[in-house]
């Protein structure tokens, strides 16, 4: 009941918030309520004593506009869009399918990464659940952007370091137009990369690169673990 309480109090001065973005010139009117109903950090931006709240004017850093339509998207829903509808089936037919995929797969990663920088885990875990749902692999694009916006031990870090050690065992991928040898190399020089992809090798059961267990090996199909969720405690 204390948690109707709090939701009810603040839409009793509810107010819209301007949000501002670093790459786009379009602001959004958003309630004030449901920001801070969402996340903490807004309640600390818009009800503290920064400027922001005494302005009604927030600027979201790091936050383009695909990124914002999306969180918007989820904070009116509370649920992101049907990916199979965005994209269609998740194996790629033909190249314009791919090229969906791989560009709303870019869209997901950076909405993690603003989802943990603004504290909201369950629209995290939403996003990671769609890109695992949308396809086995994660683009070398999108595991640079990972590991350049992450830190050391982030669990989006670990579904990459699995979704590239998962193509690798299966070699479903390599050399091909998902996934060509040229990237595998590309992302040897991404710093962290490569460590991580060991480490994570030296928890499985049969640390190897090549492994061929069909349970509690660390290279089974990623859709298959649920370890990089975040907690939403």
């Amino acid at each position: 009941m204390d948690e109707v309480k709090r939701v009810s109090e603040l839409f009793q001065s509810n107010m819209l918030v301007t949000i501002a973005l670093e790459d786009s010139d379009k602001t959004f009117q958003v309630s004030k309520a449901l920001l801070c109903h969402a996340s903490r950090y807004f309640v600390g931006a818009l009800q503290g004593g920064f400027k922001e709240a005494s302005t009604a004017t927030l600027t979201l850093p790091g936050c383009d506009i695909d990124t914002f339509e999306l969180f918007l998207h989820y904070l009116v829903n509370r649920d992101l869009p049907d990916s199979e509808l965005v994209v269609g089936h998740a194996v790629a037919e033909s190249d314009e399918q791919l090229a969906a995929i791989v560009a709303y797969q870019a869209k997901l990663v950076r909405l993690w990464i603003f989802a943990d920088a603004i504290m909201m885990p369950r629209l995290q875990n939403c996003a990671a659940h769609d890109i695992v749902k949308m396809c086995r692999f994660i683009h070398p694009d999108s595991i640079e952007t990972i590991f350049t916006a992450t830190r050391e031990g982030s669990r989006l870090r670990l579904l990459a370091v699995r979704s590239f050690l998962y193509i690798r065992e299966a070699n479903t991928c390599f050399g091909t137009r998902y996934f060509s040898k040229q990237d595998s190399n590309r992302l040897m020089g991404v710093p962290g990369f490569m460590g991580e992809c060991f480490e994570e090798v030296g928890r499985s059961v049969c640390r190897s690169f090549f492994c061929s267990c069909a349970t509690h090996c660390s290279l089974i199909d990623p859709a298959q673990r649920g370890d990089y969720l975040v907690n939403e405690s």
